[in-house]
């Protein structure tokens, strides 16, 4: 019985033994062909292709020879995550984009026109330094300046170049700040500018601040202050591109229905511009016959023009 017992593990350890020398000879030429530097991905390789050539060896494949060779690499492995991606992760990688396309002040340049302005200047100077600038940081440092010079107060002039060179530059967070500043005096205020205003609020896409610009042009008592026609255009212009169905343009054009209502009580005389959106607005939330209604209304007022055919 020992005999027999003695035979048998004899033939396990020379079945063994190569066995051994296979799993140990791979495990050896896979460290001598990885480098230091990556010591965490050659000890999944290592763990890989030795059972590779053990399971190869003993010719068959375990049964959990999947896991074990997934199970390995996953948990040595340094490569990096593939998932999806938390919204925390998103926001910061945002967060870090905004804050490297950040554009920097040329303190340069900005010296350089603070030069040339004179010590005593008045709004139109400084109107017309501004409006030579192209860098729109520039503009907006040289509007802080002058703001906190000795007897200078901004005026209509200057509000509204900064405003245009802000809007135009799509600094809506800046030229938000200036409007508020236009806001909290009423008396430097024209219609000229509120509609700016409400012009470069539409195309940040900011439409509550808009229409809260219009009604304060309508609750302001200076006469040169109220709406005008391209201030019902610039409103119906940016509600009438809002919709991406007919249900959606539909509740635009119920707001639109009641600018135009406002606009005809205040006074305003329709153009041919606001007939054209109103027309717009009823075809694409599916009221034919509105529009059709308007524009036989149009015969022998105003020529209809192609954009009412199209």
């Amino acid at each position: 019985m020992f005999a027999t017992s003695r035979n048998q593990l004899q033939r396990c350890y020379f079945n063994w033994n190569p066995i051994c020398s296979i799993f140990y000879l791979t495990l050896s030429q896979t460290h001598a062909s990885t480098s230091i530097t990556a010591k965490r991905h050659s000890n999944s390789a290592c763990s890989s292709n030795s059972a590779t050539a053990l399971f190869g060896f003993l010719g068959k494949e375990p049964r959990n020879a999947i896991f074990c060779r997934h199970s390995w690499v996953a948990l040595y492995s340094s490569r990096t995550y593939r998932g999806p991606i938390s919204r925390s992760l998103r926001r910061r990688i945002s967060k870090r984009a905004k804050v490297a396309a950040t554009p920097v002040l040329d303190e340069t340049l900005f010296q350089r026109v603070i030069s040339q302005i004179p010590p005593r200047f008045t709004h139109e100077e400084l109107h017309n330094v501004i409006a030579l600038q192209d860098d729109p940081l520039v503009c907006l440092e040289l509007f802080n300046w002058a703001s906190q010079q000795h007897r200078f107060r901004h005026n209509v002039l200057t509000y509204h170049i900064t405003i245009k060179k802000l809007g135009a530059a799509k600094m809506y967070k800046e030229m938000d700040d200036v409007v508020n500043q236009v806001l909290a005096v009423p008396s430097v205020a024209s219609a000229a500018l509120y509609n700016t205003m409400i012009y470069y609020f539409t195309e940040a896409r900011k439409l509550i601040r808009a229409v809260n610009i219009y009604n304060q042009m309508r609750s302001s008592r200076k006469l040169d202050c109220s709406p005008s026609i391209r201030t019902y255009n610039i409103l119906f212009a940016a509600l009438l591109t809002r919709g991406k169905n007919s249900y959606v343009n539909h509740m635009y054009m119920e707001t639109v229905r009641c600018l135009f209502k406002q606009m005809v009580d205040d006074g305003v005389e329709p153009d041919i511009f606001c007939l054209n959106s109103m027309i717009k607005g009823y075809v694409l939330s599916l009221h034919v016959n509105d529009a059709l209604r308007i524009f036989h209304q149009m015969d022998g007022l105003y020529l209809p023009t192609q954009l009412i055919f199209v």
